[in-house]
């Protein structure tokens, strides 16, 4: 935390050596201090635990909200909160 190295954080996660305890501390973390280039990595990040998919699911919820931004429920591109219309597809996406 006092650093705020994500991508230090970011390898601990991905590690499949690492105990798990210290993998679901590390999803925590990173939704506390991660940047929006994370979440790509953590949406496509598979680690065989539920309870860390959860905690990732969590942390990608997390960033979202701390930097106002959503997924395109057509593209699954990062966009602004308040967007209407999807910079990267151009659909609309007002009210979804």
């Amino acid at each position: 935390y006092t650093s705020k190295d994500s991508p230090a954080i970011l390898r601990l996660l991905v590690d499949p050596t690492e105990p798990a305890k210290v993998r679901l501390k590390a999803a925590e973390m990173l939704g506390d201090i991660g940047e929006l280039e994370a979440v790509d990595a953590l949406r496509n990040l598979k680690v065989g635990n539920d309870l860390i998919e959860k905690e990732i699911d969590k942390s990608v919820k997390k960033i979202h909200e701390r930097h106002f931004t959503r997924d395109c429920p057509f593209c699954a591109e990062i966009i602004k909160k308040k967007a209407k219309i999807c910079k990267h597809c151009q659909r609309e996406v007002a009210g979804k």
